[in-house]
């Protein structure tokens, strides 16, 4: 299985196909993800949304940022998985968003059976799990095959400052809707 999931198709981090796969995962109605116009403090001030988390996707040549370098620890309490296998970034992105929202999952939903078992693993040992979850690998699959394929910010900022002409970074928010 292992090396099925090491061949995942990446997924456009597009709103409607985030909020798709957030909903095949187990996030319950009245939530999606929209589109983030800018990550500088006034227009993220201006934006008319109520955003409880952010997802940002960067390249993989970007992996050595010290929140994707794992450790054994979760980074100041938040729930953090290892990335686990090339092509699963956008649904590793997703799974952090909503891990460390304050949203609502379905009780027994793929995702919240995934949070539930890794709550006492270390974040390596999350992405070992991840790597045999067949529920969240379909989900992704699925979505995969559409599209066109804390303050975060500053996180976000600093990973796109290490390459300020690549234009394959997105960021969408999750809001209420």
């Amino acid at each position: 299985m292992a090396d099925l999931l090491l061949k995942w198709l990446s997924v456009e981090a597009n709103p409607e196909v985030m909020t798709k796969l957030a909903r095949q995962l187990g996030l319950v109605s009245g939530w999606e993800f929209k589109d983030v116009l800018g990550l500088d403090g006034h227009v993220l001030a201006d934006e008319p949304i109520s955003a409880c988390g952010l997802l940002f996707v960067y390249p993989s040549k970007y992996e050595g940022h010290r929140l994707a370098q794992g450790s054994a620890e979760d980074p100041q309490g938040l729930l953090f998985v290892k990335y686990p296998s090339r092509g699963a970034g956008a649904t590793l992105a997703l799974i952090h968003t909503l891990a460390n929202a304050d949203v609502t999952l379905d009780p027994g939903s793929s995702l919240d059976r995934f949070l539930c078992a890794a709550k006492a693993l270390t974040p390596s040992e999350r992405g070992s799990l991840l790597e045999t979850d067949k529920d969240i690998q379909a989900a992704h699959e699925t979505c995969a095959k559409q599209g066109q394929s804390q303050d975060a910010s500053h996180v976000c900022r600093d990973i796109i400052s290490q390459q300020p002409d690549d234009i394959r970074f997105s960021a969408v928010a999750l809001c209420k809707n």
